[in-house]
């Protein structure tokens, strides 16, 4: 039996960042055959990082989860992604 994993980003007005880390998973050999669930929860950003993610979600090679969270704090944000995960192991990676 595989193993579901969720990769979960919290991100709050660093689309640069965020993109840079994107692409980097884009690279990751056979990303299409183990189908990670990727959230990236957005942090109410006042920046274009909420839409960029979404332009990005678009060409992604598997599907972006995303969520905007209101609430302030990189806490809130992985918490509430958390909620919404449905993987057996779930990694956070930061945005920078």
């Amino acid at each position: 039996m595989a193993i579901k994993l969720s990769i979960i980003i919290p991100t709050r007005n660093r689309a640069r960042m965020v993109q840079t880390l994107l692409d980097s998973l884009k690279e990751v050999a056979e990303l299409e055959r183990f189908l990670p669930e990727i959230i990236v929860g957005d942090n109410n950003s006042q920046d274009e990082t909420w839409k960029l993610l979404h332009t990005l979600a678009d060409v992604f090679p598997v599907p972006l989860t995303l969520i905007r969270v209101k609430r302030r704090g990189k806490s809130a944000v992985m918490n509430e992604a958390s909620r919404a995960a449905r993987g057996d192991v779930i990694a956070f990676l930061d945005d920078d």
